[in-house]
């Protein structure tokens, strides 16, 4: 057995062997016990076992970690992470979905969501925004791009360009539009119930009807 050169967080330590356990690796590099050792191989990093046997080569980078365990994910994020999925293969495009601390609020993000005829723009990013009980709970609005405008010029009413109590995200370039639904009925399935795949589908009668001629209106 030979000493080895080794990187303990990035400062040269001597060892006198080249291979250790992990109970070795504490107790020579001063680890405390209920800590993990850790070794990078491959650009990879390992946790060490207090009774595993590791090779070690000079040069090699070892650290050490808290203990730890994973963290279940809320309810909410389960579902969004699903409705995330649905929505990609709906709409062919990666949807994501995540929460703003500053908001309290999930979301669920789709970068290019195609207007209707009657916009001067042919394409918007929409974040909806979803309440912590989601989906027992409604999206009560959604952000879209800042400025957009119908042919005509003009903007539609419910529309918050500027930063308000509605819309906190302006400066980030978002608009806010208010779309209260009624009768919201969620289902375990997402394909079945309400959901914010239905939502975007609500979302695109709205952008339809808000830019449609008065005498199409009537008819809707």
């Amino acid at each position: 057995m030979g000493k080895i050169t080794i990187s303990k967080d990035g400062q040269p330590v001597v060892l006198p062997w080249d291979e250790a356990t992990g109970a070795q690796l504490k107790e020579q590099l001063n680890i405390s016990p209920d800590r993990i050792p850790t070794i990078c191989v491959g650009g990879r990093t390992k946790a060490v076992g207090d009774h595993e046997l590791v090779k070690l080569q000079d040069g090699v980078y070892i650290s050490d970690a808290p203990r730890f365990r994973y963290g279940q994910m809320p309810a909410v994020a389960r579902r969004l992470a699903l409705e995330a999925e649905y929505v990609s293969q709906m709409y062919r495009q990666k949807a994501e979905f995540g929460f703003d601390p500053n908001l309290n609020r999930w979301w669920l993000y789709l970068p290019a969501f195609r207007l209707p005829p009657g916009w001067r723009q042919s394409v918007t990013p929409i974040l909806v925004t979803v309440p912590p009980n989601y989906p027992a709970a409604c999206p009560d609005g959604f952000f879209l791009s800042n400025e957009l405008r119908d042919i005509h010029g003009r903007t539609p009413a419910h529309y918050f360009e500027q930063r308000s109590a509605h819309n906190p995200l302006t400066s980030k370039g978002w608009a806010w539009f208010c779309v209260h639904p009624v009768g919201w009925r969620p289902s375990y399935d997402i394909r079945d119930g309400d959901s914010v795949a239905k939502y975007l589908t609500l979302i695109h009668l709205v952008m339809s009807e808000v830019v449609a001629p008065d005498s199409i209106k009537g008819g809707l």
